[in-house]
């Protein structure tokens, strides 16, 4: 068996196998039992085995788990940096069969004083559940004492297993109106993401994402 001491977890969901060899194109990467999805072409992965992962320069091994929600926020070059705090949630191989379920909760507060303490912090949940031809997306403050500066929350679903005919509730966007900030949804016709846009709501919001035939 290879001892692999040169690579890593970031949480459960995101594995990174760096390449410190040079003149070196294949590695092996060691995959934690469930389903691995490769970062860069989408290939799904059994795991629970080593695998030899291509790796040419340009291309660090990445591996998400299936039913993996990644936050992803602005780039802040310290704390108390006054920036449109837009949160992206980065959907991993989500399903719309029967029993399927996502959650993932994400804590808030302003990073600089200890306000936390006297519970000025946000708790926003979100959830996916597969309902055979459908997938229901949602989002509520679990607590919300703390406000951040957005707007807006993005869902981006990648390598989806079904085709998306409709999200119930929102409009279809064409990519100027995303990137002016309007609420709906698009399908990136490069990626094949379904890019789901929403304004931040205390009350939250569910949509439910239909499949097509």
């Amino acid at each position: 068996m290879t001892n692999l001491c040169d690579q890593f977890l970031l949480g459960d969901s995101v594995l990174v196998a760096p390449v410190y060899r040079p003149d070196t194109d294949h590695r092996a990467v060691y995959l934690p039992v469930g389903e691995w999805i490769d970062y860069w072409t989408g290939d799904k992965l059994k795991g629970g085995r080593y695998i030899l992962a291509e790796c040419p320069l340009e291309t660090m091994p990445i591996y998400m788990k299936a039913g993996a929600i990644v936050p992803e926020g602005p780039l802040l070059h310290h704390a108390d940096e006054q920036a449109d705090e837009t949160v992206t949630f980065h959907i991993y191989g989500a399903e719309a069969c029967e029993g399927s379920k996502v959650d993932y909760s994400l804590y808030e507060d302003d990073g600089i004083s200890f306000d936390y303490q006297d519970q000025a912090y946000s708790r926003l949940n979100v959830s996916l559940t597969g309902k055979g031809d459908t997938l229901e997306l949602s989002y509520t403050y679990a607590h919300k004492q703390y406000e951040a500066n957005r707007n807006l929350l993005v869902f981006r679903l990648h390598h989806l297993v079904f085709n998306v005919s409709g999200v119930e509730g929102l409009n279809v966007l064409n990519p100027d109106q995303l990137q002016e900030g309007m609420e709906g949804w698009l399908l990136d016709e490069q990626s094949g993401d379904l890019i789901i846009q929403s304004f931040d709501r205390p009350a939250g919001a569910n949509w439910v994402i239909t499949a097509a035939d």
